[in-house]
């Protein structure tokens, strides 16, 4: 089972208690979309730049004086940080969310994305490629002796099928992610 490491780079936070100004100002500085809502020093919600935006602009909320406890999505879904590909996919598609808190021990311990899923499905789906590629190799070597220049043609074949059949899955797992 393939598994999402977390970035190495900490979550940014946020006190429930904090303005949607600072709320923006602290996404714009660490060039994050979404801020994990602290209560007490514990992930109480998750607050979004779409947050901000629908719930706070188009709701004509003031931004200096409303707190982002108004806007912010809760009660806050989370995985655990040791949880499988699937799982996490399986999760965000059903809830219908593109950032998912990671936490171990009830502590937060990272931040999974619609784009860290896609990257780590590419990966997995490179490694499968190049597994077969591997296997393939010796019985190509083999008839390649047998009738020079149909190997080229049948290897380009088997490719150009997997290429397909890799990019098919994946906008199959993009599809189901982004409904």
């Amino acid at each position: 089972m393939t598994r999402i490491q977390p970035k190495s780079r900490a979550v940014a936070t946020i006190d429930r208690a904090a303005t949607l100004r600072e709320a923006a100002e602290r996404m714009r500085r660490d060039a994050v979309g979404a801020l994990v809502v602290t209560k007490a020093g514990r992930p109480a919600g998750l607050v979004t730049d779409r947050d901000l935006l629908l719930r706070g602009v188009v709701a004509r909320r003031d931004a200096a004086r409303d707190t982002i406890d108004q806007v912010l999505s809760s009660p806050l879904l989370t995985a655990a940080a040791d949880a499988p590909l699937e799982r996490l996919v399986e999760t965000m598609a059903q809830h219908g969310v593109r950032r998912l808190p990671l936490v171990s021990g009830g502590e937060l311990a990272g931040m999974v994305s619609l784009d860290d899923v896609v990257v780590a499905l590419a990966n997995e789906l490179d490694a499968i490629a190049a597994a077969f590629r591997r296997s393939d190799w010796d019985a190509q070597r083999r008839r390649r002796w047998a009738r020079p220049g149909a190997w080229l043609l049948r290897r380009s074949r088997q490719a150009t099928a997997r290429s397909r059949r890799s990019f098919a899955a994946l906008r199959r797992a993009w599809g189901r992610l982004a409904q």
